[in-house]
């Protein structure tokens, strides 16, 4: 399909739930997405990219796949981009991977004659497909590409395709919680994190977890035991995140901290949370084994006792290592994230995973 150049904006949407529901209020002329964005409540779908072979979506993953693969043999009212023709699927259209390949194998290696592309996402060849098309505008919504993530290693080659677009005179609209093509100017201290932001995050830590005491001493007057350990577990990990902060700053002499010396610390601290999650699930190993002996009841509720232990342990790790890692994303970005999460953790009477 050839933009008519009638067509100025293309949206292309991912499935990144901070910023996706933004594209309601685009006016964009066309909407592009990937994958699944058939489940999902979007205005609408001028094109979907699924370039994962076939045979691929067949055999690999669970229930969702199954039944996207089903959908994609039914007939539908917008073109899907495919890996390549399957005539059992109506509405599909290959992808013209020579002429994406030709245009873009820009990268020269060696000596080498021929260059190489730099494709790593859907995301990625429906961007430069947009700008072989011809748009003046192209819209990101739902794509953030976290480091840290499954998609972090995907992001520099999106930006470089962003950045290849706008040096074709396209325009790149990003919404404003994007982490794409978002950091500090390098001169203005782009790989350090001044003192007064290292401060402001101390005072936002100690807040919270003086917040988050103070519910839990409530909840232990109202006799809510379940919110009172949720708090008690939250400002815990507040309180870790708020001594780390404190400990790598006078580490610093009170002065800016360093991005390099923040990235030494994290795989220190990560073998430190898997060392806490190994001895509690070991514990709970050894709980689940005396219940089935049928061991003293005392004996078990001393292992359950020393099994929360390490369990809040794992939470202390865990809190540590993400308050590094919000110093490096307030390195990377103006507006980082200070939220300190358990998402790794069930609830304190079962195994961390």
């Amino acid at each position: 399909m050839k933009n008519s150049g009638k067509n100025k904006t293309v949206a292309i949407v991912g499935f990144a739930q901070s910023t996706m529901h933004e594209v309601n209020e685009s006016k964009a002329d066309e909407i592009w997405s990937v994958n699944y964005a058939h489940r999902y409540d979007l205005p609408r779908i001028d094109r979907l990219f699924e370039l994962h072979p076939l045979e691929w979506l067949a055999v690999y993953g669970g229930k969702r796949t199954v039944e996207h693969h089903e959908w994609l043999h039914k007939e539908h009212e917008f073109p899907i981009y495919t890996y390549e023709q399957y005539e059992e699927m109506p509405n599909s259209v290959a992808m013209d991977w020579d002429r994406l390949y030709t245009v873009f194998n820009l990268n020269r290696r060696g000596d080498r004659e021929e260059g190489q592309p730099y494709l790593t996402s859907t995301i990625n060849y429906m961007v430069l497909w947009a700008v072989l098309e011809g748009f003046e505008r192209i819209e990101l919504y739902g794509v953030q590409m976290s480091s840290g993530t499954e998609y972090g290693y995907q992001k520099a080659a999106l930006e470089w395709s962003l950045g290849y677009a706008q040096g074709r005179g396209v325009e790149v609209w990003l919404p404003e919680i994007c982490e794409l093509m978002h950091a500090r100017v390098y001169h203005e201290g782009g790989q350090m994190l001044p003192p007064e932001e290292v401060t402001d995050q101390l005072a936002h830590y100690k807040y919270e977890a003086t917040w988050y005491q103070d519910k839990a001493a409530h909840n232990q007057k109202a006799g809510d035991l379940e919110k009172q350990t949720t708090n008690a577990r939250k400002a815990l990990m507040y309180r870790n995140a708020e001594t780390i902060v404190q400990q790598i700053f006078e580490a610093a002499g009170g002065m800016s901290v360093g991005r390099q010396d923040l990235e030494t610390q994290v795989p220190k601290y990560q073998a430190y949370l898997e060392q806490a999650q190994a001895r509690n699930n070991y514990m709970w190993g050894v709980i689940s084994e005396m219940e089935r002996t049928g061991q003293d009841g005392e004996d078990v509720a001393a292992a359950k006792e020393k099994a929360r232990t390490y369990q809040m342990e794992a939470y202390a790790r865990l809190a540590q290592l993400q308050a590094i890692e919000n110093m490096i994303g307030a390195i990377d970005k103006i507006n980082p994230s200070l939220e300190i999460t358990d998402k790794f953790f069930k609830d304190t009477t079962e195994p961390t995973t």
